[in-house]
């Protein structure tokens, strides 16, 4: 496909997702204003979705897009966690859901109707995306100019399919939410859509392989200078690239599993200037030293540095040798009850390190995927019994023991 003819479908695609987007935004508001807070932080998300994928259509020399997670998450205040009596609560709820049905009602036709459109507009972005990722370059055979066009175009195409994606779940997720409204319940049983979500179905869309393991695995130990769109989108994109990251190794508690060793390769080249592949492998280093010292290993360096110093200090005052061999051994009993008494703070310490690791470096990477916390209220209605018996002892335990 031309550069002009490219332009052409991205602008058309960018036009109607725009407009799915303003009405996506209006329901989002109303929801905000008469739900909870959460809608807002979809409602920004949505927003920064569309606004980065139109200058990135639109701008041929715009930068690659940054879709960091910019929702503004403020302390949410609301009914339901300032009310404390629990027929407040429950009354609440109940006024919430007269209202949430007269939402429902009005908005749920134009929802399915939205979904028509954003389906369509999806497919016709999808065709393109697999079209690019299926074609394969040789890099050594392809002008400079003319490959960083072609980035340009793919980052373009990607750009816009992740903002249209994030407006089908969202659409999803509001249309799931009327109809569980309408029959008298809360909430659906949809999670409430980040662009995390959207990376995560891209990055299976792409996906060759059987799990995220064997496709990290391909991607680092490619060889030679074909590349396949779907590896130049996974190892170029951040967001995608962190998405992958994410699943293959920082699911588990505070447990960094460590990447295989780059190729030689154009895509071993673009991973390793990624910088999130440089913190991720940075991080995994130091959770491996992490490791090594253990609480007890800790401990033991304490007690080799102790009785180090100890010789030191009597080899210092050059004392009778009975004497100190006394001194010594009162010094090396009182070392190793003071050793003893600490290895729970020695634990302590290896265990602060080895989290702090792990989260700060859990963190990056969510955020580069695109992950926020959405508010989601209490929803869920209080047994009168229950709270009466939780408010009686916790009203003896306040007198006897407060």
């Amino acid at each position: 496909m031309s550069n002009d003819v490219l332009q052409q479908e991205l602008d058309s695609c960018l036009t109607e997702v725009e407009q799915v987007e303003k009405e996506i935004d209006q329901q989002l508001q109303v929801l905000a204003e008469k739900v909870d807070q959460g809608f807002m932080q979809m409602r920004e998300l949505s927003n920064n979705a569309i606004t980065v994928a139109n200058e990135v259509v639109s701008n041929p020399k715009f930068a690659k897009g940054v879709l960091y997670a910019a929702a503004a998450i403020s302390a949410v205040t609301g009914a339901f966690e300032n009310v404390s009596a629990a027929k407040a609560h429950n009354k609440a709820l109940d006024e919430l859901m007269i209202t949430k049905k007269q939402i429902a009602k009005a908005k749920i036709d134009s929802i399915g109707r939205l979904n028509e459109i954003v389906e369509h507009v999806l497919g016709r972005l999808e065709k393109l995306v697999d079209n690019e990722a299926a074609a394969t370059y040789d890099l050594s055979k392809i002008d400079g100019n003319v490959w960083a066009m072609k980035l340009s175009n793919m980052d373009k195409t990607m750009s816009l399919y992740r903002a249209t994606l994030y407006s089908k779940l969202l659409v999803d997720y509001i249309g799931a939410e009327y109809k569980a409204w309408l029959n008298g319940h809360q909430r659906s049983r949809l999670d409430r859509p980040t662009y995390l979500d959207c990376n995560k179905l891209i990055n299976e869309r792409l996906s060759e392989r059987k799990n995220v393991e064997a496709e990290i695995n391909n991607l680092f130990q490619s060889e030679g200078s074909s590349v396949t769109g779907t590896e130049v989108y996974k190892a170029s994109d951040k967001h995608l690239f962190s998405a992958m990251l994410l699943y293959y190794g920082l699911i588990e508690d505070n447990k960094i599993k460590p990447l295989p060793k780059l190729g030689q390769s154009p895509i071993a080249g673009m991973i390793a200037e990624n910088n999130l592949y440089q913190s991720y492998k940075k991080s995994a280093s130091n959770m491996a030293i992490a490791n090594f010292f253990s609480g007890g290993m800790i401990g033991f360096l304490v007690t080799v540095a102790f009785f180090f110093l100890e010789w030191l200090l009597f080899h210092w005052l050059d004392w009778a040798g009975w004497l100190e061999w006394i001194l010594g051994i009162i010094l090396g009993i009182i070392g190793l009850i003071i050793i003893s008494c600490n290895s729970g703070r020695f634990r302590q310490i290896h265990e602060n390190w080895v989290s702090n690791i792990y989260n700060e470096e859990l963190q990056r990477q969510l955020d580069a995927a695109g992950y926020v916390e959405i508010y989601e209220p209490d929803l869920e209605k209080k047994n009168l019994v229950m709270e009466g018996v939780k408010g009686t002892l916790g009203g003896l335990i306040s007198t006897f023991f407060g």
